[in-house]
């Protein structure tokens, strides 16, 4: 698959995430599904094969206690086991992302307070590359 014809998904509830992570995956020629909620990333699983998900710890606002984006990335590894998995969370623990890379399959866990867009791209770049 070439990566004009590539796509990721970003699984964000928060618009300015959605902004700032489809700005990056679009610019590095990705073809970007957003879902902001369990269901709707679970649809877009169904529909398109991606390449790479970036996928928000907590689904539901502020609460740090919502952890619907591990079911993310659950059912990533049952039905688009080629994609490459980014947890991307405002809630970081050392045993969530031991637990992301480890249970879940995650290539990285990004925390949010320590966002850099230029490394960011760098990882995309990375994960293309390698694919």
């Amino acid at each position: 698959m070439s990566v004009e014809n590539a796509r990721a998904l970003i699984v964000e509830d928060e618009r300015s995430w959605q902004q700032i992570l489809s700005e990056i995956l679009t610019d590095a020629g990705l073809v970007v599904d957003l879902a902001d909620n369990l269901d709707m990333a679970l649809t877009y699983l169904r529909v398109h094969p991606h390449r790479l998900a970036v996928v928000d710890l907590s689904l539901e606002g502020d609460d740090p206690h919502n952890e619907e984006g591990l079911r993310v990335l659950e059912a990533l590894g049952r039905h688009d086991p080629g994609c490459t998995k980014v947890l991307l969370t405002g809630y970081a623990t050392v045993e969530l992302a031991v637990s992301a890379l480890t249970d879940y399959a995650a290539y990285t866990c990004l925390r949010k307070e320590a966002f850099n867009r230029s490394q960011f791209r760098g990882m995309v770049e990375r994960v293309l590359a390698n694919q």
